[in-house]
């Protein structure tokens, strides 16, 4: 298995880390690779820091659209599989979207709420149209 402990070089997903904590995850691309990025990015942190209680991340996905979601699933599941140990750590996730139409919303709502109710039990997922603030308070609370 590899082992990464250098910061990735990514160019399709961008990391930063507000004072408070919270993760945040910059999608440039609606793409394989920016997943692939975004993995990256959890593989380097599970190898060069402390597993925490909880996890709190957005995922800023304005610039990109939805990444590519199957794929995003089948490789979710397959990196927590290579790590059990995470299973135990509560992971809240905000996923910050464009305004976009009805239809469009109601296909992203559906998504969140498979992953809220067929996915991991210690994974929760919120969707914030194009309300970062929000977003951030959400993951804030207990």
């Amino acid at each position: 298995m590899l082992v990464t402990t250098t910061v990735p070089n990514a160019t399709a997903c961008m990391f930063t880390e507000l004072e408070n904590g919270i993760w945040v995850f910059k999608f440039l691309e609606s793409s394989t690779k920016a997943v692939d990025e975004w993995l990256e990015w959890q593989e380097y942190f599970i190898n060069t820091t402390a597993l925490p209680d909880a996890a709190r991340m957005v995922m800023d996905i304005r610039p990109s659209g939805l990444p590519p979601f199957l794929y995003t699933l089948q490789q979710s599941r397959a990196w927590r599989g290579k790590h059990p140990e995470v299973e135990s750590i509560l992971l809240k996730i905000a996923v910050v979207t464009k305004t976009t139409g009805a239809l469009q919303q109601r296909y992203a709502n559906l998504i969140k709420d498979g992953i809220n109710v067929f996915g991991m039990k210690m994974v929760k997922v919120e969707l914030f149209p194009d309300a970062f603030d929000d977003a951030v308070t959400w993951l804030l609370k207990p």
